[in-house]
């Protein structure tokens, strides 16, 4: 099961980087990080992006840069194709001075960048990486390579400013990251804010405070999101009945958990767990 608490990404077989395009029908991805820099483009429907206390919406054409180590999370409610790519702090690390003081601007939204010829030099590198990669010709590794440092040199050259680190933001950061970890191990026990608080060494009232300025949702919340994508799995994954799935899932006020599930997926688990069912019969 996806582990939704420190993103570990592996390249590709050739490739120095992560990349994708996938299509999604619904999903959420609770708060979380990774070391690697995240790029997305919409190239079809809508995707949410939680970070830094704002919510961002996403539509075709945007495009959206996760800095490593950032705390973020994601949704889509309906359809979306989107490309992903994963660039690993290292590789940019051999290139860029002081890596670490970089910060790049992180929403590109088309309709108010769409005359910006840095950012249309951007869009059509990413577009190229897509035919480059689903192409795969004699030799796509290094044609992809070259278009992906095309895309790089333009992001830092145009779009990024170097900040320095702030000792007490980094502090409060690395004890986010002990509490989500925290909660990905305990999300099936009566897991509380004290005990989560405890975990990152600081005060209840203070620990309140941080998690909802990080993360834009209040702790229980969270709680009950992580514990709503693993039951979304298994809902997809077995034929158990619901109320099995939201016991060993931790959730126990069945009510709550409609509200929150057909908020966050836009159907009944009934529903969900059909229409999975006919998807896959279909591609068989």
């Amino acid at each position: 099961m996806t582990d939704y608490t420190h993103e570990r990404i592996a390249p590709l077989p050739q490739l120095p980087v992560f990349f994708r395009v996938y299509e999604t029908a619904s999903s959420l991805v609770p708060s979380h990080w990774h070391e690697h820099v995240e790029i997305l483009m919409i190239l079809e429907g809508t995707q949410y992006i939680n970070i830094h206390e704002q919510e961002h919406i996403l539509l075709p054409n945007d495009i959206f840069v996760i800095n490593s180590s950032d705390i973020h999370s994601t949704r889509v409610s309906v359809h979306a194709k989107i490309l992903l790519l994963q660039v690993p702090w290292h590789y940019l690390e051999q290139y860029i001075h002081d890596f670490s003081e970089v910060h790049f601007q992180e929403h590109f939204c088309f309709d108010l960048m769409e005359a910006n010829l840095a950012y249309l030099d951007m869009r059509r590198q990413l577009l190229s990486l897509i035919e480059i990669f689903s192409l795969k010709q004699d030799g796509y590794e290094l044609a992809f390579s070259a278009r992906l440092h095309d895309f790089l040199h333009v992001l830092y050259l145009h779009f990024s400013q170097r900040v320095p680190a702030s000792s007490k933001g980094q502090k409060n950061t690395a004890r986010l990251r002990e509490t989500i970890s925290f909660i990905e191990q305990h999300y099936k026990e009566p897991v509380t804010m004290r005990q989560a608080a405890a975990a990152a060494a600081l005060n209840p009232e203070y620990f309140c405070r941080i998690f909802k300025k990080n993360t834009g949702i209040t702790f229980l919340e969270y709680v009950n999101q992580v514990r709503l994508t693993h039951i979304y799995e298994e809902l997809i994954s077995t034929d158990d009945p619901v109320m099995n799935i939201l016991a060993r899932n931790g959730f126990s006020n069945y009510k709550i958990f409609c509200r929150m599930f057909r908020e966050t997926y836009g159907q009944t688990p009934t529903q969900i767990r059909k229409a999975h069912k006919t998807s896959v019969s279909a591609a068989t």
